[in-house]
């Protein structure tokens, strides 16, 4: 025969609550700016009228400077990408199918080194875009130079112009 006993004890124990009022949370942003040499601003488009490559031939060269920043307000750094954006003027007509093989652009930064593999065309710029092998920490902003040459051609490039030309740089969070 078995016996079993049971036993109960009742405990009462102390508790208390604190709390933790008024928490609050904020995002930051992504904030990628160029500056405005007329207005001498940070600014998120920028048309410098300096920016005009004019009475090109065969095998000229140039560049213009401007300026990125990652005004960001989150602590993150931007991988950059450039791309030529579509809506260009073409007086003469056509000019677009003369010129965009023929020209080409590279980026580099304000020393000369290049920030994006060699020259490319107009036609690859807008149809692919390509990102700078640099980056670009938070409140950093660098100067960059948009270097225009010419090929080697003939006379298929007299007179042609295009112009209202935008290239969109895009940072993207690395």
């Amino acid at each position: 025969m078995a016996i079993g006993i049971t036993t109960g004890a009742a405990f009462a124990l102390f508790s208390s609550t604190a709390t933790v009022s008024g928490v609050t949370f904020f995002t930051g942003n992504a904030d990628l700016k160029v500056w405005n040499k007329t207005s001498s601003a940070w600014t998120t488009d920028f048309s410098p009228s300096d920016f005009t490559f004019s009475n090109m031939y065969p095998t000229y060269t140039t560049f213009q400077t401007f300026s990125l920043k990652n005004a960001s307000t989150s602590n993150i750094s931007f991988t950059l990408n450039a791309k030529l954006r579509n809506g260009i003027t073409q007086p003469p007509a056509g000019a677009w199918n003369v010129l965009k093989d023929v020209v080409r652009v590279r980026f580099t930064d304000s020393s000369g080194t290049i920030v994006k593999k060699d020259w490319e065309t107009l036609a690859s710029w807008n149809s692919t875009g390509f990102d700078f092998d640099t980056a670009l920490a938070q409140n950093e902003n660098r100067w960059y130079r948009i270097e225009v040459a010419v090929d080697d051609v003939g006379n298929e490039i007299s007179s042609q112009s295009i112009s209202a030309i935008n290239f969109d740089f895009l940072g993207t969070q690395e």
